[in-house]
């Protein structure tokens, strides 16, 4: 269900050389933290499938919803 209050996170990203040193896990579990202060319910964000974005995101709890799909075009 939608219902609630929603965060999206539009831009997540770590410098390569800081990659895979827990540098993303911190931060990502610092915005949750404060989305939870916030009283957010839902956070929402887009990652390309069988990228190391989506599995990052994947081991950290998200999953495909179910409630919508992403829609686009090229005009």
């Amino acid at each position: 269900s939608l219902a609630g209050v929603r965060a999206t996170i539009e831009e997540f990203a770590v410098a390569p050389a800081s990659q895979g040193q827990g540098v993303g896990t911190a931060l990502l579990e610092h915005v949750l933290s404060r989305c939870r202060q916030r009283g957010v319910t839902h956070v929402e964000l887009v990652a390309d499938r069988g990228t190391p974005a989506y599995s990052f995101y994947h081991r950290h709890g998200f999953r495909e919803s179910l409630d919508y799909r992403l829609m686009s075009l090229t005009p």
